[in-house]
């Protein structure tokens, strides 16, 4: 069974409110990271 392994959309607006110091640069890497799935085999797949 796959399991959706990214956060949910909401919670980057809350962390860049909640913690209005982290520059936005850190907070659009954040945004950016690779996003993965892990196949039926187990193996590991980067989505781009």
């Amino acid at each position: 069974m796959l399991v959706p392994v990214e956060p949910a959309p909401e919670a980057v607006p809350v962390v860049a409110s909640v913690r209005p110091e982290i520059p936005a640069e850190f907070r659009r890497v954040e945004a950016q990271a690779p996003r993965w799935e892990e196949s039926a085999d187990g193996r590991i797949r980067l989505i781009d």
